[in-house]
């Protein structure tokens, strides 16, 4: 499973500049809530809360388009994910 973290403006522009869209993707998750049962934008894959990728029971590889955030979705994924992950971080920023 493919999940995309962030689902901003940035976030939209990187993945269409990287051509991720030949990857099948299954959902974007982001914390604002204006953005959640939204599209990630130019695709067809819908943006959710944080909290499905939390319950999850899949192995998920999730790519961090949410670069200013980087130490803070790595903890929030350690303490709340119930599946193994992987994190791309596309900038390998420390954040």
């Amino acid at each position: 499973m493919i999940v995309l973290y962030g689902a901003g403006v940035k976030a939209a522009t990187l993945f269409n500049i990287l051509s991720l869209n030949k990857f099948n993707i299954d959902y974007a998750v982001d914390n604002d809530s204006n953005k959640q049962g939204l599209y990630f934008s130019g695709t067809n894959i819908r943006v959710y809360p944080l909290s499905k990728l939390f319950s999850e029971n899949k192995n998920c590889l999730v790519i961090n388009f949410a670069l200013d955030h980087t130490k803070e979705i790595t903890n929030l994924l350690a303490n709340n994910c119930k599946a193994p992950y992987e994190i791309i971080d596309l900038f390998n920023s420390s954040g």
